[in-house]
């Protein structure tokens, strides 16, 4: 009792670190866990591993209050698309192996290029479930996921970057939030940036539309004030809830069979939020998962932006185009 007051007296006091907060965290799910008070526990490392979010032993203590026994039998394709960046996908796919919980086949998609990419996705082809598919021309980003996701095998099929570091278990959390709710048809993972703060909390568009009277009703999912912040300051963002779309979006095979297609117009921008409508035109929702998390690697500078906005801008005509969307 005297530990758990002093965990609670640093939880209270305004001026502790997140890390002097993260091991209070932990310090009450190690007791409630000895307590066999597993529900109390995995909520106690799950705030433990929102204010220290690259502790990964903070996710597996979670993962070990599992009762394996009782999960649904689940397959998983993981699909990635890479062009040039064969030390950053080299990591991705190290990584999807050593903290992805099911059983899952890895399926890399590249465009022909000369870094090395090429060589390493042949020479993996066929170990350990791992497809490797070479695009002789430069095809973009979507047309690469598209195809890896014709060759997807899983129950589940999570469309990721080749700069993601995925968090242990986030392929399993995904399936507790949404596999029992039968009009889920996506989860969307919480997306930290590379210093750990929050980069993507589920996505909100601030559109509507006279085409689709349901765009522009999840309003209330607005998150952009939290970006670059500590998710442990924001208990809202706690909790699944429904939103337009995510990065990295983890999607039921059986949504994608009913939707029947994708938008295969986009060449690299904008493919996520049109899938996201295109689930919810066809009675689907993408469901906000925060205890599946991954973190985004890359650091975009303002040059950057200013770079990829150019280069977005046609596709991003076409999305509104296509949905009749203005701002309200």
């Amino acid at each position: 009792m005297v530990v758990l007051e002093r965990c609670k007296d640093i939880l209270s006091n305004d001026r502790a670190s997140l890390s002097e907060k993260s091991k209070a965290y932990e310090t009450m799910g190690d007791i409630s866990a000895k307590m066999g008070q597993f529900d109390e526990a995995r909520k106690y490392y799950t705030l433990s591993s929102y204010a220290s979010p690259f502790n990964e032993e903070l996710y597996r203590k979670r993962l070990s209050l599992i009762q394996r026994n009782t999960l649904p039998r689940i397959a998983l394709s993981v699909v990635i698309s890479s062009y040039y960046r064969f030390s950053s996908l080299v990591r991705t796919v190290e990584n999807v192996r050593a903290n992805t919980f099911f059983p899952h086949q890895i399926i890399v998609v590249v465009d022909k290029c000369d870094d090395g990419t090429v060589e390493y996705v042949r020479e993996q082809h066929g170990k350990n479930s791992f497809v490797g598919l070479v695009n002789e021309r430069h095809q973009g980003n979507v047309a690469s996921l598209i195809k890896g996701m014709c060759q997807s095998q899983g129950n589940y099929i999570a469309l990721l970057g080749d700069d993601i570091r995925l968090m242990p278990g986030w392929d399993l959390e995904v399936v507790l939030t949404i596999e029992n709710d039968p009009q889920a048809g996506c989860g969307v993972p919480l997306i930290l940036d590379p210093d750990g703060d929050i980069d993507s909390a589920g996505k909100f568009n601030e559109f509507c539309s006279p085409k689709f009277e349901w765009i522009g009703r999840l309003k209330q999912f607005r998150t952009d004030y939290a970006c670059g912040k500590n998710m442990l300051n924001f208990p809202e963002l706690h909790h699944p809830r429904e939103c337009d779309y995510g990065v990295a979006p983890v999607l039921k095979r059986k949504c994608l069979e009913q939707i029947g297609r994708v938008d295969g117009a986009y060449r690299h921008y904008f493919f996520d939020p049109d899938l996201g409508y295109t689930l919810q035109e066809h009675g689907w929702k993408n469901i906000y998962c925060p205890t599946s998390v991954m973190v985004h690697n890359q650091r975009q500078s303002e040059s950057d932006d200013k770079e990829r906005n150019q280069k977005a801008a046609p596709e991003y005509y076409y999305f509104v185009h296509k949905w009749g969307l203005h701002l309200p």
